[in-house]
């Protein structure tokens, strides 16, 4: 039994609001921690647990330590194996890999989550995914719907987003150890989950994959350039661009050329030109056309995500030109 569950909304409300003030967060993103929490707990207890890792943004955040911002959804990658697919695949045995992922997802995971967070207790949630006639959709998106005792905000949704791909690349990943906020500011409480394992890409590969991923965007007509919480991804360059993991991704060329080719081959995007990821064609800085419209985005998001320091927009896009330099300069 959970803990957590036991104590009265009053009591929740008094514990969320403390540690809201301790860390800067706000009191629904600390609640919707919990939630995250419960459900990587959770996941990581299904039957495809052994072939499952941890990914994206909230790994930098949750799992590494690495980014001060709320990272509010979760990533994950399924081993194509588990579905007995390996080596290279052709298009056709693609679109069987997608087929397999998205009906297990839909017709098992989705409700064997479902009764994992049941068999500890937790109440007010629900489970669900959108209906879809696409049997082959990859990544697919299994919802956590919860009951917040705190006012609904209009950024941070009374929901966790749980995507789960099985075109992604499982390694290099690393075991780690995490439990939620609440937890970190009170570990000797009754309440206090306990730390679980649970395997997570590393941050070399998600710091390339980044950068892969603003040079793709942008090389699409501005108009189909996403802007809603994009600018998240400058940020956790950033962030990242002066530490160790960061110097390592730069100097491991086969690191780089395997997530590119992998990229190209299982996640192509038809607007996307895949030769010009080579260092000395990379851009992903932020065209003019769209500066001021993700600037708009970064405000937002430094309101009401990120509980560390922040630096200003401008002094943002000058650090990316600079990290966007350090990739022309990888000898290849």
């Amino acid at each position: 039994m959970n803990n957590w569950i036991q104590l009265s909304e009053k009591e929740k409300v008094e514990l969320i609001n403390r540690v809201s003030i301790a860390t800067g967060l706000p009191n629904a993103a600390i609640e919707k921690d919990w939630w995250v929490t419960m459900s990587l707990r959770a996941l990581f207890s299904c039957e495809c647990a052994n072939h499952i890792v941890f990914k994206g943004g909230t790994s930098l955040s949750k799992g590494w330590n690495l980014i001060e911002r709320f990272s509010e959804d979760i990533d994950i990658a399924i081993d194509r194996a588990f579905f007995g697919f390996e080596g290279e695949l052709k298009k056709k045995q693609i679109n069987n890999l997608r087929r397999a992922s998205c009906s297990y997802i839909k017709d098992k995971l989705k409700d064997e989550l479902d009764y994992k967070l049941q068999e500890t207790g937790i109440e007010d949630y629900s489970v669900f995914i959108k209906e879809t006639q696409d049997t082959t959709k990859d990544p697919l998106i299994i919802e956590v719907l919860f009951n917040s005792i705190f006012t609904p905000g209009s950024y941070i949704r009374e929901k966790v987003l749980i995507e789960i791909g099985t075109r992604s690349l499982i390694e290099p990943s690393e075991t780690i150890q995490l439990r939620s906020i609440l937890a970190d500011n009170y570990p000797e409480s009754a309440f206090a989950d306990s730390y679980f394992d649970i395997p997570t890409v590393i941050p070399q590969r998600t710091f390339l994959e980044k950068a892969f991923l603003l040079h793709e965007e942008f090389q699409k007509p501005a108009e189909n350039i996403r802007v809603n919480r994009m600018s998240r991804h400058l940020y956790d360059l950033e962030k990242l661009m002066d530490t160790d993991y960061a110097k390592d991704a730069l100097n491991s060329p086969d690191l780089y050329d395997v997530i590119v080719n992998h990229r190209k081959m299982l996640t192509s995007m038809k607007e996307v030109d895949y030769s010009t990821h080579t260092p000395d064609k990379i851009n992903f800085v932020p065209p003019a056309s769209i500066i001021d419209i993700w600037e708009k985005d970064y405000e937002t998001m430094k309101s009401n995500m990120i509980y560390g320091d922040s630096i200003p927009f401008d002094k943002l896009i000058e650090r990316i030109r600079e990290l966007n330099e350090r990739f022309r300069n990888i000898k290849q």
